[in-house]
């Protein structure tokens, strides 16, 4: 009777039978069902570990979003806001959590292409990705515990335990935190992802593994999608801490970042800026030995008087606007529209067209005019969470203004809400809050046209008058910004960028060149209508306005000699129909600049008095002063007048240019006058700079 015996082979997972010991090259191979081998010894493939580690990124993004929902129903209520909101924070919110799962999770998906080769990677892999997601569970309680206590998302505040008494403030958090329930429920979370993966673990006994030629091919596609998810955005723009602004609400916006995003933006905040040296280091940088010293220079320079108003304005209003050069607005005639309805506005107005900008950025300018300081940024810095006695929004809240920022674009941009709110804003207003009044409007890169933000100014302005509420509106437009691109499908008017001056070495022929004069237009237009609308609405004789532009309007210039054209930038202002400049004396063929806006805002409807380290009142008579911009020629910015341009370098340097014609040329020595206007400039420049560090160095 014949033999028969079988063999199970585990490598082919098959049955070899054998009928008969004498002739066992008779044989059967039956393949044996895929599920009886479930239980069967575990063989770990590259291929498996593909599946497992793509389950564990897909836990963790499940528990973040947890953590989101955790966050809107704890700290307020669901039930309070529209489905359309909610869903657009944990939309915006799964974009982050899978931008930076992707970017944390780089050094796991670089260790598991070299396990293809090398299995000893695959371990480095999965250890890496363990750690990993232990590290964004821990971020994710952190921050929740952090909006608990500070009312904001992670911020440059938490490194105040490296920078504080760290055992008080650990002692602190032990105290008064369930640290050990956290520290539990950070471990079970962080076991989701491991639970998770070791189910998806897909038995593979006879060590079926991906071809080399298919292994390749996944490694550039999954190399591709990494990539991809680390930007966070198919756009022009990586995804950015100004998306974060999906809503207008506050408190929903805080919601979208998890505790990586959040903490990256904070060590941001905290690098940015750092003060060594003691307040007064910025004055021995300058060549004064001691404050004393540079006060002494300024003594000498006699401060106008305060030309106030008959009586305060009800309204204040400085509209900063984005781009807003001096050749663009200069160009404004028959052949080329730069100005729109600003062309008819500006005949009301006092205006400055030999204006310079204190700094050569958006946001530079803004500090440098809020806080006339030449150290930026603050308020992204470590020094952020502190408000500053230099602010110049302190002064109208001190006279009763109702203290509003609205801008056009994101709030969240540079983090301008919650930071300047700290700072005397009692509100900041954005493009969430545009678009929820006004839903027509076109979001682009940047935020609603500026032509909205003008329209909710006038709305808000006529419901104060009502309240009889004073009110000092700070506006940030931002449509004349690349991309350029005017919003709404408005059509503008003709515009021709031949005519700009020669120095302007820019390809006219370009189409960049006549897209930024049309949004130039279009920014331009909507300032002017908001103007004459002031007086439509019977505000004009109760407003004092300003307008300038941030910076030039990214023109490029001839390398030497334009510098006040670089950084050229009009200033305008409206004043109340009553009052007789006439009688006056304002000049304004004289040179300016931003230092001076708020000391001329500040005369007129606060009867502030000057100090020598301020800007100048520019209505009343001219003193030796110069305009100033803390970032230009030299180091420490340049000094611009009717002897010409002075720039600033450390230890007494000065670097002198007189002027021919409209040309800065350089001088071997420095006339008198310049060195006078540039010793004035420097001994302003050392006591701002001390006046800044004082704040900022003190103590809370």
């Amino acid at each position: 009777m014949p033999e028969a015996s079988y063999e199970l082979s585990e490598a082919r997972r098959s049955v070899k039978i054998t009928v008969s010991p004498y002739v066992d090259s008779l044989s059967l191979r039956v393949k044996v069902p895929h599920i009886m081998f479930f239980l069967s010894p575990y063989r770990a493939t590259w291929r498996n570990g593909l599946t497992q580690g793509l389950g564990a990124v897909v836990a963790l993004l499940v528990l973040l979003s947890v953590s989101r929902l955790f966050f809107v129903a704890y700290f307020s209520s669901l039930s309070q806001y529209d489905l359309s909101d909610l869903f657009a924070v944990f939309w915006m919110g799964i974009r982050v959590d899978i931008k930076w799962l992707s970017i944390v999770m780089i050094p796991a998906w670089i260790f598991w292409i070299l396990g293809y080769p090398w299995k000893g990677m695959r371990t480095l892999a999965k250890i890496y990705g363990a750690l990993a997601g232990l590290i964004v569970v821990t971020l994710a309680v952190v921050n929740l515990a952090f909006y608990a206590f500070y009312r904001t998302p992670i911020s440059n505040i938490i490194f105040g335990v490296f920078q504080d008494d760290t055992k008080a403030i650990l002692t602190t958090v032990w105290q008064d935190w369930p640290v050990v329930w956290l520290t539990g429920g950070v471990v079970v979370a962080s076991l989701v992802p491991l639970v998770v993966a070791r189910l998806l673990k897909h038995p593979t006994p006879y060590g079926q593994e991906y071809s080399r030629g298919v292994a390749v091919l996944i490694m550039i596609l999954g190399t591709l999608a990494v990539a991809m998810g680390a930007r966070g955005s198919l756009g022009k723009f990586p995804l950015r801490l100004q998306d974060w602004a999906v809503t207008s609400n506050s408190f929903l916006n805080f919601a979208v970042p998890n505790g990586m995003a959040a903490l990256y933006e904070a060590y941001r905040s905290q690098q940015t800026l750092e003060l060594k040296g003691g307040p007064e280091e910025g004055v021995r940088q300058l060549g004064f030995r001691t404050v004393n010293e540079a006060k002494a220079i300024l003594n000498t320079v006699k401060v106008s008087a305060p030309q106030a108003l008959t009586q305060a304005p009800q309204f204040v209003i400085f509209a900063l606007m984005e781009s807003m050069g001096r050749d663009e607005f200069e160009l404004d005639g028959p052949r080329s529209d730069s100005l729109g309805a600003l062309r008819e506005a500006k005949k009301s107005a006092t205006v400055f067209l030999h204006g310079v900008a204190v700094g050569t950025g958006t946001f530079q300018s803004l500090e440098g005019l809020l806080f006339d300081s030449p150290i930026v940024p603050i308020t992204q810095s470590r020094y952020g969470n502190k408000t500053l006695n230099v602010s110049r929004l302190l002064a109208y809240k001190k006279a009763g203004y109702e203290t509003i920022l609205l801008t056009s674009g994101s709030p969240t941009w540079r983090q301008m809400d919650p930071n300047f709110l700290r700072q005397g804003f009692d509100q900041v207003i954005g493009d969430k809050s545009i678009l929820a009044k006004y839903p027509d409007a076109q979001e682009g890169t940047w935020g609603v046209g500026d032509a909205w933000m003008f329209r909710y100014a006038r709305a808000l302005l006529r419901d104060k008058a009502k309240e009889g509420k004073k009110v000092f509106l700070f506006m940030l437009s931002t449509t004349n910004h690349p991309t350029h691109i005017v919003p709404d499908g408005v059509k503008v008017n003709p515009v021709d960028p031949s005519g700009l001056p020669p120095f302007v070495v820019d390809d006219r022929t370009m189409k960049i060149m006549h897209d930024r004069l049309q949004t130039y237009q279009y920014s331009a237009n909507a300032l002017g209508e908001f103007v004459l609308q002031l007086g439509e609405d019977g505000l004009r004789d109760r407003t004092v306005m300003v307008a300038t532009g941030d910076h030039n309007g990214r023109l490029h210039y001839e390398p030497t000699g334009y510098w006040h054209h670089a950084n050229g930038v009009p200033i305008l202002f409206w004043l109340p129909s009553t009052v007789d400049l006439t009688k006056w004396r304002v000049n304004t063929e004289r040179w300016v600049s931003h230092r001076d806006i708020f000391p001329t805002l500040g005369a007129l409807a606060l009867n502030q008095k000057e100090r020598p380290e301020d800007g100048r009142n520019l209505f009343a008579p001219e003193d030796e002063r110069p305009a100033q911009s803390y970032q230009s020629i030299g180091t420490y910015g340049m000094a611009l007048g009717s002897a010409g341009a002075v720039g600033l370098e450390a230890h007494r340097v000065l670097r002198c240019y007189a002027w021919k014609e409209d040309v800065l040329t350089p001088l071997d020595t420095c006339t008198p006058a310049l060195q006078r206007m540039g010793d004035i400039a420097r001994a302003q420049y050392a006591l701002q700079d001390y006046a800044i560090r004082s704040d900022l160095l003190s103590t809370p």
